[in-house]
């Protein structure tokens, strides 16, 4: 316990501070403190004593949000109206289709499509799914 930071929040009880109040030692931690530091991580802010947060609108959590997707791939055969001719068909195509083949991106969210305007991540952990169609389009 001698890397923790004592509090004097006047709580007699040690395991609550523990527990509550008190953070190892941060001296080691390369953070922002001064105007012109050039830091590992963003400034900790001190909240109520000796808890200290990461802001959440620090630039510490900014990424690439540059992407590309392929959106759709399709693929079709149209057979020769001659040849259908003895089948008694007029036309004969066979098509197949996929949505959302593959997203190229740096970021670190699931699917990059899906950060709003704000930078938040809304898509609750689901990527955008793929749909494969197989189809017969055929004509008497």
């Amino acid at each position: 316990m001698s890397g923790l930071v004592p509090t004097d929040d006047g709580d007699a009880n040690p395991l609550h501070a523990i527990s509550h109040n008190a953070l190892p030692d941060l001296s080691e931690i390369n953070y922002w403190q001064n105007p012109g530091d050039n830091a590992q991580y963003p400034s900790l802010s001190s909240f109520l004593g000796t808890r200290y947060k990461y802001a959440a609108v620090s630039n510490q959590w900014v990424e690439n949000g540059d992407y590309m997707r392929i959106k759709t791939v399709t693929l079709s055969y149209s057979f020769n109206p001659a040849s259908l001719q003895r089948l008694r068909m007029s036309r004969l195509r066979v098509y197949g289709m996929v949505d959302n083949l593959h997203i190229f991106q740096k970021a670190l969210v699931p699917d990059a499509e899906q950060v709003d305007p704000f930078g938040i991540y809304n898509g609750n952990g689901y990527p955008i799914p793929k749909k494969f169609t197989l189809g017969l389009d055929v004509s008497f």
